[in-house]
């Protein structure tokens, strides 16, 4: 797909989100027309003491409920859990999955983040969120198919330009009975289930879709009812048409087709009442308690002094956390935006006016409106990690506060803001990139969800004052009880937000991005080599890669382009401090082009910054590193090994090392054995991720040969980290002459020599496809297995696991990770065409 036609095709998505929306919105604001403020007031004030206690008790049931999702999990994993912590993960993540959405990314991030903290395995912590996501849908399957097919909805009472070709929910629920029928039988054959544990999840989202439907059940108690089974089918297509509108938690949607069917049972504020006392009650409240649960458990586990291994995960246990953050951020800008529309009491306005002067209680109103639209914006920053974000939000949070208590003494508002300032103060360590705002690609769905927030802001204070609106009251009017001016005035400070900073953004300088003609790029780049750990980086000398830097310049990413993917070879190289400024420069550099993003070779040391941007991982393989101190030739297990030493040493074989400098003196002589190499392969150069043999490469290294009496027989050029932490070789090339091991022999010498000179680990490079889990869901880890235990004839996997094994090294796992879940067999495809130089390298050895 061509760069325009994906940029049509993002027009048209959102377009089409934004059309269904507005739809819904037309369509209710003709209902709520003939209602005030008031009338919807009065009916949330109708429903009876007793149903409110009823609505947080079905609340608190169902979320146990949905926590029994997890437990049911493990139990048909064979996995022993603490039944408490999976408690906790379940809550949380259908606490934040409900609120924000039914997005299965959502609930398995915090999953992967929380149960990887207390060391579950990664398979088993898949499986349990496909188990949770697939009980979900075998839920709305059965419950649908059942209630749509026997207690039909009537679907003419939906209130269309256009007649559906249905009039009832029949066909509907026989599809989805046929569609609950095949998807049990495959899923039970697939995942060899019990009928025990199918039937316990069967009834579990049965108890689940109840409980969440009498809530809404409750909320709308009159003494004119619709009976609850007629209801829950009704609840039931209301949830299908929000679910597939694609809009976010299906706002309008959902409520649109509540209003609808249901009008005829019940007065429309009655329904519109009970929508917002459910959505508050149902999705923020709990959310509420997960964010705050969610904040203590992190600021405990802070505290806590853990091991090394618990520790390395700990980095991104919390990786989700600031999304969380600016979730509730954007909904204390919200709760701004809105108190400037809603008329406060009268006796909250008697109570102010003694306090404060009546031209600040009137600026207070404006100031409130612009707190509340720039904490929208900010909610942005804080999502993406920008330092400058988290203290300006600090700032206009304690604003908030103030500013609530000032125009109208409104204690509900200013403690929201001060629980979320408690959550956004602990949190500094999560902010490391420092850019600004302004340079930031805002996504086109925050823009679209901050402007319906204005929106619903805005139609909120019209609907309350219609009657009063006039350009003569916003100027003119500064009575303390005169609300319609004070409206309009915030409303005014909200678009001057909104407009200084569209037009900051269109003003300021398009950045330009000039990768390969920069005069100090040489230099820039050979700082970071000197401060790197992490050998991978001087694969830039290749030539073949695009190199992008942080805006300090502490830091880049090389990478190469492949089919519509960007492809950078390996994390960041540079001060470890701006990796992270590294990585989002690289994802914003692909998302500005539209291409995919992928980081090919990643080590699990920074697989934090990687989930902040919320790409997708696959291990492809473990590298193989010797901790030189402890290497040694003495001992039993190095008795091979000492053999192929001793051995060729008697032969008369001398290993020797040749500083680049003195390059020139051997260049021809290991040319000649390079392309003797080569064509006894059948090889070609590759390149990418493998260096290859040209002058202009190969004489930025020392070469380590193998010689006797004089005669190079096999050499290597070798890498060398300037903090000495790590020593890799690259190219390993020898004569068709060299007896066999001589490639075991120069690795030895290599070794000694590194541990000589003092490094601290010998990379032997990555045995690929090796250490993938078995047993797993995952089809790709499945493949990876298959192609390493039966793929010899394409490349000798187990071979090269093996022979490195003999130095006795530690393995640690190397991943790709990648935008878009459904894009890896592309992307795959990209990467394998990148390292092999293109179609005609792929199938050509020549």
């Amino acid at each position: 797909m061509t760069e325009k036609n994906k940029k049509i095709l993002d027009f048209l998505k959102i377009a089409l989100e934004v059309f269904i929306f507005a739809f819904a919105i037309f369509f209710i604001h003709k209902e709520l027309k003939r209602y005030s403020i008031e009338d919807l007031q009065k009916s949330i004030h109708s429903i009876p003491n007793w149903a409110f206690i009823g609505i947080i008790l079905l609340t608190i049931i169902d979320y146990i409920v949905l926590t029994g999702f997890d437990l049911l999990a493990f139990d048909h994993e064979k996995y022993k859990f603490s039944k408490l912590k999976t408690m906790f993960t379940s809550f949380i993540s259908f606490s934040f999955s409900n609120s924000i959405g039914l997005s299965g990314l959502t609930a398995s991030g915090i999953r992967v983040n929380l149960y990887s903290a207390w060391e579950v395995p990664y398979k088993t912590i898949i499986n349990v969120t496909i188990f949770c996501y697939v009980t979900y849908w075998l839920g709305l399957l059965w419950v649908g198919g059942i209630f749509l097919s026997f207690l039909p909805v009537n679907l003419l009472n939906i209130n269309l330009p256009k007649f559906l070709p249905i009039s009832t929910t029949i066909p509907v629920g026989i599809l989805l009975l046929l569609g609950a029928g095949g998807f049990s039988i495959y899923h039970y054959k697939k995942y060899n289930g019990t009928l025990l544990i199918y039937l316990e999840r069967i009834v579990l989202a049965l108890c689940d879709w109840v409980a969440i439907s009498l809530i809404l059940y409750l909320a709308l108690y009159s003494d004119k009812n619709i009976d609850f089974f007629h209801f829950l089918s009704i609840f039931i297509i209301a949830q299908i048409l929000g679910v597939i509108s694609n809009v976010p938690g299906g706002i309008g949607v959902f409520d649109l087709t509540c209003i609808t069917l249901l009008q005829n049972f019940y007065p429309v504020d009655k329904v519109i009442g009970a929508l917002l006392i459910y959505r508050v009650v149902y999705f923020f409240f709990p959310l509420l308690v997960g964010f705050v649960t969610f904040t203590l458990y992190h600021l405990m586990k802070n505290k806590v002094k853990i091991s090394n291994k618990s520790f390395e995960a700990r980095k991104y246990i919390f990786s989700l956390f600031p999304t969380g953050l600016s979730f509730f951020i954007f909904i204390g800008g919200a709760l701004l935006i809105f108190s400037g529309a809603i008329p406060p009491s009268v006796k909250n306005l008697d109570l102010v006016k003694e306090f404060f002067p009546l031209s600040t209680i009137q600026i207070s109103h404006f100031i409130g409106s612009v707190i509340g639209t720039i904490l929208l914006i900010l909610a942005y920053g804080v999502k993406r990690r920008l330092d400058i974000s988290y203290y300006l939000t600090i700032i206009f949070l304690i604003l908030g506060i103030f500013v609530s208590l000032i125009k109208d003494f409104d204690f509900k508002a200013a403690i929201g803001l001060f629980i979320i300032l408690l959550g956004t103060l602990p949190s500094k360590e999560y902010f490391y990139r420092k850019s600004s705002i302004f340079s930031e690609r805002i996504s086109k769905s925050w823009m679209l969800l901050v402007g319906i927030t204005i929106f619903l802001g805005m139609y909120i204070g019209f609907l309350t004052h219609k009657n009063d609106l006039t350009l003569r009251a916003m100027f003119l009017d500064f009575n303390l009880y005169q609300e319609t001016p004070k409206f309009l005035r915030a409303t005014l400070g909200t678009f001057l937000v909104l407009f200084t900073f569209i037009l900051i953004r269109i003003l300021k300088p398009a950045k330009i991005e000039n990768l390969d003609e920069d005069e100090n790029l040489k230099e820039d780049i050979e700082n970071c080599l000197n401060i790197s750990s992490d050998t991978t980086g001087y694969l830039v000398y290749l030539d073949d890669k695009e190199v992008l830097f942080e805006p300090d310049k502490k830091s880049f990413v090389m990478f190469g382009k492949s089919g519509n993917s960007f492809i950078a070879m390996g994390d960041p190289i540079g001060d470890k401090n701006s990796f992270g400024d590294s990585i989002w420069a690289f994802y914003n550099y692909c998302k500005s082009h539209h291409m995919q993003t992928v980081f090919y070779e990643i080590s699990k040391e920074n697989l934090n910054y990687y989930l902040d941007i919320g790409l997708s991982f696959l291990k492809i393989g473990e590298c193989a590193k010797v901790i030189l101190k402890d290497f040694t030739l003495e001992g039993s297990k190095a008795k091979k090994l000492r053999y192929t030493h001793s051995k060729f040493t008697k032969e008369g074989f001398t290993f020797e090392l040749i500083s680049k400098d003195n390059i020139s003196s051997i260049l021809q002589e290991i040319k000649e054995i390079s392309d003797e190499w080569l064509k006894d392969k059948s090889a070609k150069e590759k390149g990418f991720s493998l260096g290859k043999f040209t002058e202009e490469y190969i004489s930025n290294f020392p070469i380590g040969v193998i010689k006797k009496e004089g005669k190079i027989y096999a050499f290597s050029n070798l890498l060398m980290a300037s903090d000495k932490s790590e020593i890799t070789l690259d190219l390993m090339r020898y004569r068709t002459e060299a007896p066999s091991g001589t490639m075991e022999f120069c690795f030895i010498c290599m070794l000694l020599a590194g541990k000589e000179m003092g490094f601290e680990k010998f990379n032997l490079g990555m045995a690929p496809l090796s250490g993938i889990e078995k047993n797993t869901a995952s089809f790709w880890n499945k493949l990876e297995n298959l192609l390493f235990a039966y793929g010899k004839k394409f490349y000798n996997f187990q071979g090269l696991r093996a022979f490195k094994e003999k130095f006795n090294p530690e393995w640690e796992p190397k991943y790709i990770a990648y935008s878009g879940p459904f894009n890896l067999p592309k992307i795959i495809t990209d990467i394998t065409l990148l390292i092999s130089g293109g179609v005609k390298g792929l199938i050509s050895k020549k």
